[in-house]
């Protein structure tokens, strides 16, 4: 069962995708995840940059970042493709993190607020819980997840009938993957695929 959208909290994706499209919001966030200064913050696709569309798995936040030095290389970063993954855990134990970064994490773990940019991000994500358009959107995109839920529940409970009847036409009547392929109206190599499975 989804949160109520007045139950949202800074980690879940949709809070987290409506609060980090404010830049005020995601420089001192990738300031304390990155350790260093940051001079502008552009999002190179302003209709993609943030996506929470039903098919969404995560959120993926494409900013083009750049420091103050202008320039800077880490040459212990040997990547052919540029890109770096970070990945945050708050439930970490080993303690190698800055101490903003420490209350960042305990934020978005549900710990409150310790400082001012972890109050700040507690006041947008109140406000955010106040909008009514991002709530009919959160509400919409429920209903879009219960939607394929329930399809794909219907289409894997279909299949399961069709792989049933495969494997009765194969292995009780002798029917060839052709025969059957006929008889149920499908491709031979849907039902060789089966056949092949059992």
């Amino acid at each position: 069962m989804a949160k109520a959208y007045e139950e949202l909290e800074l980690k879940d994706d949709f809070m987290f995708s409506v609060i980090m499209r404010d830049p005020k919001y995601v420089k001192p966030f990738l300031e304390t995840i990155l350790r260093i200064k940051i001079a502008k913050i552009e999002y190179p696709e302003v209709q993609k940059n943030i996506d929470i569309a039903a098919g969404a798995k995560g959120i993926r936040l494409n900013v083009y970042v750049e420091d103050e030095n202008r320039c800077s290389e880490d040459t212990a970063l040997t990547l052919n493709d540029g890109i770096v993954k970070i990945i945050l855990n708050t439930k970490g134990t080993l303690d190698d993190v800055s101490p903003e970064m420490k209350r960042l994490l305990d934020y978005v773990d549900g710990k409150g607020v310790s400082d001012t940019f972890t109050r700040d991000l507690e006041e947008a994500v109140q406000s955010a819980r106040q909008n009514e358009k991002w709530r009919l959107d959160y509400m919409t995109l429920q209903q879009e997840y219960r939607e394929r839920f329930q399809e794909g529940k219907a289409e894997g409970i279909k299949e399961g009938k069709i792989e049933g009847k495969i494997e009765t036409l194969y292995e009780e009547l002798h029917m060839t993957v052709v025969e059957i392929a006929e008889k149920l109206a499908i491709s031979e190599e849907e039902v060789q695929k089966i056949v092949d499975a059992l």
